[in-house]
């Protein structure tokens, strides 16, 4: 997902958004979804750590 959140009015006062650091946070995000949409990421989520290990500055989370 992708947004300008800059944009967006908040109601949620305690709502934060953190950048992953490390690849075990992105295989967080990646559980939740597979959660919320009950299908496996595991596909999508080995294509965003690979992309995470060899060019972390190509993306943001």
């Amino acid at each position: 997902m992708a947004m300008d959140i800059a944009a967006i009015d908040w109601s949620a006062p305690d709502l934060k958004v953190k950048r992953c650091s490390r690849g075990s946070e992105i295989e967080v995000v990646f559980s939740i979804q597979q959660e919320v949409w009950q299908t496996s990421m595991a596909q999508r989520l080995e294509g965003e750590l690979e992309i995470f290990r060899n060019h972390a500055n190509r993306m943001s989370y």
